[in-house]
C-alpha cells in the first residue's frame, strides 16, 4: 500500500515511541553518533500518495520547506553536531507512489545497492562522524517486509 505521509520523531531515549495511526522504520537515523534518537514514521493509504522523497544537508538550520515540497522541521542530526539535515516529500502527478523506505547504517561511503530500492539524498550522518546512513525508497516493496533492525547503538 502506498505511503501517504511522513513524520520524524526526535527523542532522547531509544524508540521509536508508539503514536496511534503511525508506523515507524526501526533504524535510528542518528546511529553511531551522539545526539537524539531519530526515527522516520509513515502512514499508508490509497489517497494522495507520496511520490518523491529527498534528504538535504545544509550548513544552517532551515525555517521552511522547499517550494512545492512538504517537510519535517526536525534536524536529523539533532544533538550530533554536523550538518543540518531535513527530510522532504511531495505528491506529484505522473510519478509512481512510494510503497516503502529503508535505511542502511554502513561504513560504505557510497550507498550500496539494495534490490528493489533506490538510494536517495545525502549521508544522514553528514558532518557528524560515525558510520554512513543511507536512505532508500521503493515503488514496489512493502514497508513491513523491510522492517529489520540494522543497527542497535546500545
Amino acid at each position: 500500500m502506498p505511503i501517504t505521509n511522513f513524520e520524524i520523531q526526535s527523542i532522547t531515549t531509544p524508540g521509536p515511541i508508539y503514536e496511534q495511526g503511525w508506523d515507524f522504520f526501526p533504524t535510528d537515523l542518528n546511529a553511531t553518533v551522539r545526539g537524539n534518537f531519530i526515527y522516520c514514521g509513515y502512514q499508508e493509504g490509497t489517497k494522495n500518495p507520496v511520490t518523491e522523497v529527498n534528504f538535504i544537508a545544509y550548513d544552517n538550520p532551515q525555517t521552511g520547506p522547499i517550494e512545492g515540497w512538504e517537510w519535517s522541521s526536525e534536524d536529523l542530526n539533532k544533538g550530533a553536531r554536523g550538518k543540518f539535515i531535513y527530510m522532504y516529500w511531495r505528491r506529484a502527478a505522473g510519478h509512481k507512489p512510494i510503497t516503502s523506505m529503508t535505511f542502511l547504517v554502513t561504513s560504505a561511503s557510497n550507498p550500496p545497492s539494495i534490490s528493489g530500492y533506490i538510494p536517495v539524498g545525502c549521508d544522514l550522518n553528514e558532518g557528524a562522524g560515525g558510520d554512513y546512513i543511507w536512505a532508500y525508497y521503493s515503488n514496489s516493496a512493502q514497508p513491513r517486509a523491510a522492517k529489520t533492525e540494522v543497527f542497535n547503538r546500545d
